[in-house]
């Protein structure tokens, strides 16, 4: 869940209105006495952050706090007491100041240079102490040489080290190549986060609550009209909030500040002081803001270097070695009885199956809300076959063959699924050894997709769990697991368009796609990226792959003694640690510890 302050920045200080609260017992001077029994009286408040005015209000005996002044009237429709009492609000003195800047989206800072620069770096560096590398990214373009000097601290945070492969040893641009690369990255961000965003609305339409962004980024542009003018730039100032991307914009005049800014802190002249304004805004301050030196945002930076966030490492810790998926099947012998008792339990179908174990315990993935087609990577060694051995054991388990079926594609020589092949789940089984049989496959599929929307138009039903909740029969899931499938694109090219055909059209029509390989880098199209929501990432050779598959580098640093371990990523939700389960291995003997 996102975390509701993220981002609140404290600004300065400022004498605002308190809060007041006005209690009475006896009758309204405009009002009947019936109606104050038992009521509420309210008053409109400025917040001290900046925001809209809240409402609060007492109940109970006693007296107005604050003085009081006399008015003639209430307005129309109440029939106020020309000699009616209303307390005025008294003041707080330097109350703090704080905007919620993902609330604001693209906050201004204009005013003499030490100032605003001042400002700006306080803004920063409070920012790099409240938050997490891991939940913030700092990006800091400036542009000029002056600027680029007075920014040098910012190298020191971990937040502006690279994360998603960029190359570079900080997230700063100060020339023309380091400011093109930063503005791309960030543009990728919006692109991949846009995609993820119509992924989960077109999978899981409007019911489904919004999902946070992986992390936010604070984007700091110092000069910020030369840098609007940089290509790409608008598009992130104007749509940047909505995927996650925040910006403080620094410019010596207002005038020059980008047209995007929501709300702008304007220093006054030879003042130490800002007044807000902005859009809706009612003009706040004088704002006594808080500066600080370089030299003080030099020694924060040098102190947060050495920061790491240590829940990676918990979460590292309290994830197993190994798993077997009888313990998380709750299955101690996997036979007939065994499997009809799990039938009964699931009713004989359900998509959302047991495949490891997270940090919180046992992790399943649901093909129908977490896919509903999925993308696994993992180099030679990494637990990929086991991987997909378990998830189809795990369906069959939960499933009875007439609700799910299964078509497995091996383009290793057949040995992955020799097992699977035997399962009354399985109708199709095609090697690399099997000559022209892949294609003949991939046509049986194109005519099986016809015939499921046949089935539904004539059944009225707009989707294959609609066609269910009716109680329509005779239509399974069907599950399209291939391995190895950059070795089968390598070989025939030209059924690439088919499976993104397949990835499509599925959703509706119950054909859920497990996409395997070794090598992700050079297969992992846009097309197919867009329609496998569910990535799950062992581990790979290169930080690039493991992007490739989960927008993220983690999979590259799983180390070889821990085959299965993977990170899990449904949608724009966090990458998940997960120690995969296997079906095989020694069982334990009665008595000892499972595991």
């Amino acid at each position: 869940m996102a975390d509701p302050d993220a981002l609140h920045l404290r600004l300065g200080l400022a004498d605002l209105p308190a809060l007041i609260e006005i209690r009475s017992d006896g009758p309204h001077p405009g009002r009947p006495s019936s109606s104050l029994s038992g009521g509420l009286a309210t008053s409109a408040t400025p917040r001290a952050d900046g925001g809209r005015p809240s409402k609060r209000g007492g109940r109970g005996t006693g007296s107005a706090r604050g003085t009081g002044t006399a008015r003639g009237g209430r307005g129309a429709g109440h029939a106020a007491a020309a000699d009616e009492v209303v307390p005025e609000v008294p003041m707080s003195r330097l109350v703090p100041v704080a905007l919620p800047l993902p609330d604001v989206g693209v906050l201004g800072i204009t005013g003499p240079r030490a100032a605003s620069r001042g400002l700006a770096r306080w803004l920063v560096a409070q920012a790099a102490a409240l938050h997490s590398p891991r939940d913030l990214a700092i990006v800091v373009l400036t542009a000029d040489a002056e600027a680029g000097g007075e920014w040098n601290w910012v190298r020191w945070l971990p937040h502006t080290r690279p994360r998603e492969g960029e190359e570079c040893t900080a997230l700063v641009g100060s020339d023309p190549e380091s400011l093109a690369h930063r503005i791309t990255e960030l543009a990728i961000r919006v692109s991949e986060r846009r995609r993820a965003a119509q992924a989960a609305q077109s999978f899981f339409g409007q019911g489904r609550p919004p999902e946070a962004v992986p992390y936010n980024i604070l984007l700091v542009l110092d000069g910020a009209r030369a840098l609007r003018r940089q290509p790409g730039m608008p598009m992130l100032l104007a749509r940047g909030a909505e995927y996650g991307i925040h910006a403080i914009c620094v410019d010596d005049e207002e005038r020059l500040l980008p047209e995007e800014c929501a709300v702008v802190a304007a220093f006054e002249e030879d003042g130490p002081a800002v007044r807000l304004r902005g859009h809706g805004l009612d003009a706040i301050g004088p704002v006594l803001a808080d500066r600080v030196p370089v030299a003080w945002a030099d020694r924060v930076g040098r102190a947060l270097a050495p920061v790491r966030d240590v829940s990676r490492q918990d979460s590292e810790d309290a994830v197993p070695g190994s798993a077997r998926l009888l313990d998380l099947l709750a299955m101690p012998e996997p036979d007939a009885d065994a499997v009809l008792r799990s039938w009964q339990r699931t009713g004989g179908r359900a998509t959302r199956v047991p495949i490891g174990i997270g940090a919180d315990g046992p992790f399943s993935v649901d093909l129908r809300y977490d896919g509903p087609h999925g993308l696994v990577a993992g180099t030679t060694g990494a637990g990929k076959s086991e991987l997909l051995q378990s998830l189809i054991a795990s369906l069959a388990v939960a499933n009875r063959p007439d609700e799910m079926t299964f078509v497995l594609i091996d383009y290793k020589g057949g040995a992955a699924f020799a097992d699977c092949a035997r399962l009354p789940h399985t109708v199709g089984m095609v090697t690399d050894l099997d000559g022209h049989a892949t294609e003949r496959a991939l046509e049986s599929l194109s005519a099986e997709l016809r015939r499921r929307e046949e089935i539904l138009l004539g059944a009225g039903a707009k989707d294959i769990d609609d066609y269910q909740a009716d109680g329509g029969a005779g239509l399974p899931r069907l599950v399209l697991v291939i391995d190895e499938f950059a070795a089968m694109v390598a070989e025939l090219p030209e059924f690439v368009a088919g499976l993104v055909d397949i990835g499509r059209r599925g959703r509706s029509l119950g054909v859920h796609l497990i996409l395997a390989t070794q090598r992700p880098a050079g297969v992992v199209t846009a097309d197919i990226r867009a329609n496998t929501n569910l990535r799950i990432a062992l581990r790979v050779t290169d930080p690039d792959e493991s992007t490739d598959v989960i927008d993220a580098p983690e999979a590259a640093q799983i180390g070889k003694s821990t085959p299965g371990r993977c990170y899990v990523r449904s949608g724009v939700d966090e990458p998940r640690l997960v120690q995969t389960a296997r079906v095989g291995g020694r069982r334990p003997a009665p008595g000892a510890p499972a595991g």
